[in-house]
């Protein structure tokens, strides 16, 4: 059974901006390093995703050793849990699954309903596969009558909100 377990945090609210460099002792030094010479923002997103993803393996005594495929994308070495992250505003989404998943979120005008619905579900998809944008030309065939993603002869499943 795939459980799918989906986490909303607005930094915002939590008055993290103005003290987020105090949870970088939370954080390895190649955690830091990688995001300090972001923007104040997306050192913000990244240590809001990073600190969700190791309070919930610590929760659930999951041992977190991550890693990234040739690709960029996170991975556990012992595929306890499975997780994405997506950000836009103050907003951070993070997915937590038994199998693999990927999720996007964008913040959206009215006028563009159909755009980002086409363009989150490609990037998701794309997230989920591990590959990123990096297979933008590969052939697959969405149906959203269905929510299925027809890929290398399998099918995706994708839920929009």
């Amino acid at each position: 059974m795939n459980n799918i377990n989906i986490y909303l945090v607005n930094y915002q609210n939590l008055n993290f901006v103005q003290n987020y460099q105090k949870y970088f002792k939370y954080l390895s030094k190649k955690e830091i390093n990688k995001i300090k010479n972001n923007a104040v923002l997306d050192q913000v997103r990244s240590i809001v995703g990073l600190l969700f993803i190791k309070g919930f393996a610590a929760k659930n005594n999951f041992k977190l050793n991550l890693q990234k495929n040739k690709y960029g994308k996170p991975y556990l070495i012992d595929k306890n849990f499975y997780f994405n992250i997506s950000h836009s505003n103050e907003i951070t989404v993070i997915g937590i699954s038994n199998n693999d998943l990927g999720i996007d979120l964008e913040y959206i005008e009215k006028e563009s309903l159909t755009f980002y619905k086409d363009w989150t579900t490609k990037e998701s998809f794309f997230k989920l596969i591990g590959k990123g944008l990096s297979m933008y030309n590969d052939k697959y065939e969405i149906n959203f009558d269905n929510n299925q993603i027809l890929y290398k002869n399998k099918n995706y499943y994708f839920k929009n909100y």
